[in-house]
């Protein structure tokens, strides 16, 4: 019996060490074997530089094994992420690196304008969420350019051209006067219409320097730019003198065909001083009264009377104006009384004279000197004279009786030309003196034998007449016609 205990002891004792070499740990999992976690994807986008045809953005995808994108207006319908995932759905995205981020560019677009950056990833457990970020492209940067067409003694005509601008503007310049800022020049420049056209620059010195600059704003109507000078040099002028019926321009300019670039302010009815008839050069002063206006090439006659929307606009009646008002103990003014001379230019700042010390101002009513005033003042306010000729006055009795006699009709035919035609011409733009109930107040008055004024000279251009083309007088206070004349 002890034996066998023996035996047994025996065994376990051989066993034991196996046993614990052969340790077993407890399946508390189920039997099933462990599978590793499927994550699902992300994606990020982050703003890149933005151009004014192009977006640059970074997409950052994560634990994806497929990434896409697309760029959309704000405002379109945004595809779903299964939509801008799947190949064949007419929305697909571009494809992206699904394992690191990079950064991509999506060229083509419109500038200025707001776009909507979509992207998305996917992998076995299933699609990300659809992320979004606007940008918005740049407003393009203008540009304006000069290109020289064509120059003479006193213009320049030139060629404007913008790209990506909104509106544009120049100036002409001195050749050393410094040139403005861009934002200057569109504040006080000429303004042009965006794109490209010729212009022209007139009124400009003989044989001088000059440049033009130009400035443009983008299309937002901000960034303003400037354009390279183009300079350029105004040709000698060589002055033709003028001829009778030639035409005068309202830049000082005068020629015998009419030129459709220009705008014709009178007609030439006679050339040089009328020296013959009492007139000089010594009596004039430019425009404004400022300088001597030394030689005189001639003088002009105004295409149209002081119309009547002048008149009713200063209180006048409107079949004509009168000399002056009713004074029944009336001086002379200290025009000429004379019916051969050329002094209307004398004249006429005798009357301003007198009515400043009369009225205190020169003024337009029918109590002061209407017809003066609308020859001066008010047919400047319609048509202004040029500035380096006399300014407008109302002619002398004899200017008016030498434009009948001797011009108008040219009926001698020793002249160059005449006015009846050069009026034919102008069409709707003049008024002819010869027409119906046209009789022309001149700045010549009459003295009678106690020294009264009572009376001033005017001179018939009216058709109905048996002989029109005589001058006359009438009481001042009588409605007739006024027309401008100047000496340039």
């Amino acid at each position: 019996m002890k034996r066998i205990y023996h035996f047994i002891a025996a065994v376990l004792v051989t066993l034991l060490p196996l046993a614990s070499c052969n340790k077993v740990t407890p399946d508390v999992g189920g039997g099933d074997e462990q599978k590793p976690e499927v994550v699902v994807p992300t994606v990020t986008l982050t703003a890149g530089e933005a151009s004014d045809n192009s977006l640059t953005f970074v997409l950052t995808p994560k634990d994806a094994q497929a990434a896409r994108y697309a760029v959309y207006k704000v405002g379109e319908a945004l595809p779903t992420v299964e939509e801008l995932m799947t190949p064949t759905s007419g929305k697909a995205g571009t494809p992206a690196d699904p394992t690191v981020a990079d950064t991509y560019t999506v060229n083509g677009l419109e500038f200025a304008t707001e776009y909507t950056v979509v992207a998305a990833a996917s992998n076995a457990a299933g699609y990300s969420e659809l992320v979004t970020l606007n940008m918005t492209t740049a407003v393009p940067v203008p540009a304006v350019a000069l290109s020289l067409v064509s120059v003479t003694y006193d213009r320049v005509e030139f060629k404007l051209s913008t790209v990506n601008a909104s509106t544009a503007a120049y100036v002409v310049l001195g050749e050393n006067e410094n040139v403005p800022t861009a934002a200057n020049i569109i504040v006080s420049g000429t303004e042009v219409a965006a794109g490209e056209a010729t212009y022209v620059a007139a009124g400009l010195a003989s044989s001088t320097s000059y440049k033009v600059v130009a400035a443009a704003l983008d299309v937002n109507g901000g960034n303003p730019v400037l354009s390279e000078a183009l300079s350029f040099t105004t040709e000698e002028r060589v002055v033709v003198a003028p001829s009778i019926g030639d035409f005068y321009y309202s830049d000082g300019t005068w020629g015998t065909e009419l030129d459709a670039t220009k705008e014709p302010v009178g007609i030439v009815f006679y050339i040089g001083a009328a020296t013959e008839f009492g007139d000089s050069e010594s009596y004039y002063k430019v425009k404004d009264g400022s300088s001597p206006m030394g030689e005189i090439h001639g003088y002009a006659i105004a295409l149209n009377d002081a119309d009547p929307e002048f008149v009713n606009k200063y209180d006048v009646v409107e079949d004509g104006v009168w000399w002056s008002f009713w004074d029944g103990n009336a001086s002379p003014t200290g025009v000429s009384i004379e019916i051969d001379d050329f002094l209307g230019y004398t004249n006429t700042i005798a009357i301003q004279q007198n009515c400043i010390m009369l009225k205190k101002e020169f003024a337009n009513s029918e109590d002061s000197y209407p017809a003066a005033y609308c020859a001066t003042r008010g047919y400047e306010e319609i048509c202004p004279a040029p500035a380096q000729s006399s300014g407008w006055f109302l002619p002398s009795a004899y200017q008016l009786k030498y434009i009948w006699d001797q011009v108008y009709f040219n009926n001698s035919g020793n002249l160059k030309g005449w006015l009846e035609n050069s009026f034919q011409l102008l069409g709707d733009k003049a008024t002819p003196l010869y027409r119906p109930d046209a009789e022309y107040w001149s700045s010549s008055e009459v003295i009678d034998s106690s020294a009264h004024t009572y009376r001033a000279y005017y001179v018939s251009f009216d058709e109905r007449q048996f002989q029109p083309g005589f001058v006359a007088w009438y009481n001042k206070n009588y409605q007739m016609d006024v027309r401008s004349v100047l000496a340039f």
